[in-house]
């Protein structure tokens, strides 16, 4: 089933099943704000001329590229209005996926490894990419489809397109990942620094000193390749962080100290700002979904 003319919710999106899967075609006539969500996505391009914009890299898409994009990634897609944009998206809780782990077999690398080597993007062998047309085809008829089963045949085809991902980001002898890809290199090495140092000094002269810029030409420079200022960027990779360790079952003191906020009533304040509920609520909430 192909939905014309609408995007799936709102600019951050809420999952409420384990995963969702919309095919869509349509033109885009206004500018898609930079945004992030609680779950993970990935994005089958089919046809359009679009760029996607994540964590301040620049990705000029082919028919069936692959995204493969984080929880509390930022991004957001640069879309030529003039021309059809046809993609497939799936959103997914990665709590579910990991239950599916085994010993040798973590499902969600694909994603570390895609943050870890900041590339995103996979464009696929010919014999891979016949695999994953074969598992969307076959996931797509099941959209449509009261058969029985067809909730249990939808996550064996979840299950089985990210091991075929897993497999191609794995593969060391892949091609140039870099092709078609822009970013600026001190911006790269910043988003980098922030994510690996939420808990330390991220004040902007000591950015600034790491890839030797002067304070102003930082903050410009990074607020035109992520769409976010460094404070608001900071702030929001620190709060995604304090939801994940929460989850982990941290006091809400060490979750304030781990995820680098000064003081817990500063924390409190920045969470709510964001989500709309304190941390304390948003612990109630979670206990009882």
């Amino acid at each position: 089933m192909i939905e014309y003319g609408q995007w799936p919710l709102e600019k951050r999106g809420i999952l409420n099943e384990d995963f969702r899967v919309f095919h869509l075609k349509d033109r885009i006539t206004k500018d898609v704000d930079y945004h992030y969500h609680d779950f993970h996505k990935i994005i089958i391009f089919l046809k359009g001329n679009v760029t996607y914009m994540i964590e301040g890299k620049a990705y000029k898409l082919r028919p069936w590229d692959t995204l493969i994009i984080s929880q509390s990634q930022i991004h957001k897609p640069i879309i030529d209005p003039s021309e059809d944009y046809e993609r497939i998206i799936i959103w997914f809780n990665p709590e579910m996926i990991a239950e599916h782990n085994r010993e040798d077999a973590n499902l969600l690398e694909c994603f570390e490894v895609a943050m870890n080597r900041d590339n995103n993007r996979l464009r696929l062998f010919e014999e891979q990419l016949r695999k994953v047309k074969r598992i969307v085809n076959d996931f797509l008829e099941e959209e449509d489809s009261p058969a029985f089963g067809n909730d249990i045949l939808k996550r064996t085809l979840l299950i089985q397109l990210i091991i075929l991902l897993n497999r191609s980001i794995l593969d060391i002898n892949r091609r140039n990942p870099s092709i078609d890809v822009q970013f600026d290199q001190n911006i790269n090495e910043i988003v980098t620094y922030i994510n690996q140092h939420l808990d330390g000094d991220l004040s902007v002269g000591h950015l600034a000193s790491l890839v030797f810029l002067s304070k102003y030409h930082l903050m410009r420079k990074f607020k035109a390749y992520t769409g976010y200022t460094l404070h608001q960027y900071i702030v929001q990779k620190r709060l995604m962080y304090a939801k994940a360790l929460m989850a982990e079952g941290l006091r809400l003191t060490d979750v304030c100290q781990s995820a680098g906020f000064n003081d817990y009533s500063g924390f409190v304040r920045a969470f709510k700002k964001e989500f709309g509920i304190s941390p304390r609520e948003y612990l109630k909430v979670k206990k009882t979904v």
